[in-house]
């Protein structure tokens, strides 16, 4: 871009051009006085009411600048040069006049979504500019939108304080745990997740979906469009909830309880999907089971370790070969680990064994599957996340305690965990395999 002698652009005359509007790359400059295609930039105002949304001078503004200094990206804001891209803009207007919004960042109106109660922009905070849905399908999806504004302040939210922390009720329940008998509840989500059709028409079998982070993946895989399988093993009243959350994203549930340490259950359980629905999508190998803790190794008895090993790990084997010839390329496998399978407590080493097997498991499928059935296979390993499985499992004056020590704070409730698995069932993460995607809470898993 060239400056032509004495035409230089006004005092204070500096806009940023909307990256979509198609303005000439090169410019002739505007002369004073005369009509060029756009109008005359006002005279000293430093960017008041530019594109940029920032105060008079941009005086410690967005960008960080002082009043009176140029701008380094490409645009110069010196007294009396002009402009080194397009041909400068009024109030977020284009030379072929296209308005644009003003108070934005980037001088663009930019959507954004609603996802789990918390609003999502590529704009940033503070931009002035709001995406809400007003309403959702029967699955979930947001059919209306409406602008508004919402401060900075309201789009952020500190993890450490998005959740319940210890110190809670000293609790105890027996095998397999009540989520309607913990205190606090669980949140697996029902006031918070939103669907935008990722799984649309999918079939989903979730194991241990009763509860725990099964539940929270069962409501969201249902609010993504899919159809969904819960999987359990006596808990009825749990389930009915599960299937409850289902059918009310308008998606079909089918419960099915049993013992998936046992290959035959397992065998019964594929055939029971394929003759309903004629294929497998999405297999979750979430169930696990976990015993009381114990104080010293000697109480490990093999019985117990025996029961660990075939509901944790010898099930998957078990339901990944039934599954497979009902699976086409595009399916995938999320298999579900633990911190545990990384940093592992003494007091509950059979489980812990479990989990790093699974870790073992899920990198020597990954590969092989990926070549040779066009088949996905990725693992989430959760931190201390607040579900059934803990209070059944330790003493009340641990869980008292529970998930202190984790640099959150505390532990994630169940719909914290949701979106990794929806996001490894779904299309988006295509090209991701292989991958141990941990949500500790902070906790390091390598």
């Amino acid at each position: 871009m060239s400056r032509r002698q004495g035409k230089a652009v006004q005092k204070g005359g500096a806009h940023v051009a909307s990256p979509t509007t198609n303005l000439p790359t090169e410019t002739s400059g505007i002369v004073e006085g005369k009509e060029t295609g756009l109008k005359p930039m006002e005279q000293d105002k430093g960017l008041e009411k530019s594109t940029l949304g920032t105060e008079k001078g941009l005086e410690k503004g967005l960008l960080g600048t002082e009043k009176g200094k140029d701008i380094q990206e490409g645009t110069t804001l010196e007294k009396g040069k002009e402009l080194e891209k397009g041909k400068g803009l009024e109030k977020g207007k284009s030379g072929k006049g296209k308005e644009h919004a003003e108070k934005n960042v980037i001088g663009i109106d930019v959507p954004r979504q609603d996802i789990g109660g918390m609003k999502q922009g590529a704009a940033g905070v503070g931009t002035g500019t709001s995406l809400t849905s007003t309403s959702t399908s029967a699955g979930g999806v947001p059919q209306g939108l409406n602008l508004g504004k919402r401060p900075a302040d309201d789009v952020l939210v500190d993890p450490r304080e998005a959740g319940p922390k210890p110190p809670f009720p000293a609790q105890e329940q027996g095998h397999t745990g009540a989520s309607h008998k913990m205190s606090p509840l669980p949140d697996y989500g029902e006031q918070s997740y939103r669907g935008y059709g990722r799984l649309q028409d999918r079939i989903a079998l979730v194991t241990g979906g009763d509860s725990g982070i099964g539940r929270a993946v069962c409501l969201a895989f249902a609010r993504e469009g899919a159809h969904v399988i819960c999987s359990y093993l006596q808990n009825h009243k749990d389930a009915e909830e599960t299937k409850a959350l289902i059918e009310s994203a308008g998606r079909q549930a089918l419960l099915l309880p049993g013992d998936i340490g046992d290959d035959s259950h397992c065998q019964q359980l594929i055939k029971q999907i394929v003759d309903k629905f004629g294929r497998l999508d999405i297999l979750v190998n979430n169930a696990a089971f976990q015993r009381k803790a114990v104080e010293s190794f000697d109480q490990f008895d093999a019985e117990t370790v025996e029961k660990t090993f075939k509901t944790n790990i010898i099930s998957m084997f078990s339901l990944v070969r039934l599954a497979l010839p009902h699976m086409k390329p595009g399916s995938t496998i999320i298999n579900v680990a633990s911190i545990q399978g990384y940093s592992p407590s003494p007091q509950i080493l059979d489980y812990a064994t479990t989990k790093g097997a699974i870790v073992a498991f899920t990198k020597g499928l990954a590969e092989d599957f990926l070549k040779k059935y066009g088949i996905r296979v990725n693992c989430v390993a959760p931190g201390p996340v607040w579900t059934p499985l803990i209070v059944q499992s330790f003493p009340p004056e641990k869980v008292k305690e529970f998930g202190k020590s984790c640099p959150m704070g505390r532990p994630a409730q169940p719909a914290e965990l949701a979106p990794p698995f929806v996001f490894l069932a779904s299309d988006e993460s295509r090209f991701v395999v292989g991958e141990i995607m941990a949500v500790t809470g902070g906790k390091i898993t390598a």
